[in-house]
C-alpha cells in the first residue's frame, strides 16, 4: 500500500518536473524572459524523486549488488545472507534517518535563492527515503525469517 502511493507520488513529482522545464524552455526562448523559479524547482523535485524512487527499486530488489556469494549458497543459506544483508542495511539507514532529521532541522533557517522555502524541506528527503528503505528492509528480514521457518 505504502509502495503504491509513494508511486504515485513520485509520478506526479515527474510530472511537475516535466511541466516546469517546459515552461522554462517557453519562457527562456519564446518569450525571452526565463523564470527564476523553475530550475530551482526541477532541481529539489529531482532529489525527492531520487531518494522516494530508491524506496522504489529497493522493493523491487533493483539496486546494483554483488551476487556471487549468494548464487553459490544453499536455499536456506540464501534466506540467512538476505537477513544478514538487510539487517547491515537497515542498521546504516538508521544513521541516515537520525544524522538526516538532525541536517534537515538545522536548514530549516536557510531559505532556497528563488523560491524562498526552507532548504530543510529539501533535506528532509534523505530521512524520508531512508525510512521508506528502513520499511522494506524490515519487511525482508520478516518474510526472510518466515522462510527459515517453513522449512
Amino acid at each position: 500500500m505504502i509502495n503504491k502511493i509513494i508511486r504515485y507520488v513520485v509520478c506526479i513529482i515527474l510530472i511537475i518536473m516535466v511541466i516546469a522545464s517546459s515552461l522554462q524552455v517557453l519562457f527562456r526562448y519564446i518569450f525571452q524572459h526565463p523564470l527564476a523559479w523553475s530550475e530551482e524547482l526541477t532541481r529539489y523535485l529531482m532529489v525527492w524523486l531520487t531518494l522516494l524512487g530508491a524506496g522504489i527499486a529497493f522493493f523491487y530488489e533493483r539496486h546494483l549488488g554483488i551476487d556471487f556469494l549468494f548464487i553459490h549458497l544453499s536455499k536456506k543459506g540464501q534466506t540467512i545472507l538476505k537477513i544478514l544483508n538487510n539487517f547491515i542495511i537497515g542498521s546504516f539507514l538508521i544513521l541516515i534517518i537520525v544524522k538526516g532529521f538532525d541536517i534537515s532541522y538545522k536548514n530549516f533557517s536557510q531559505m532556497s535563492p528563488a523560491m524562498r522555502i526552507p532548504i530543510g524541506w529539501i533535506y528532509l528527503s534523505i530521512p524520508i527515503g531512508s525510512i521508506i528503505m528502513l520499511f522494506v528492509c524490515c519487511n525482508n528480514i520478516l518474510t526472510a525469517f518466515k522462510a527459515l521457518g517453513q522449512k
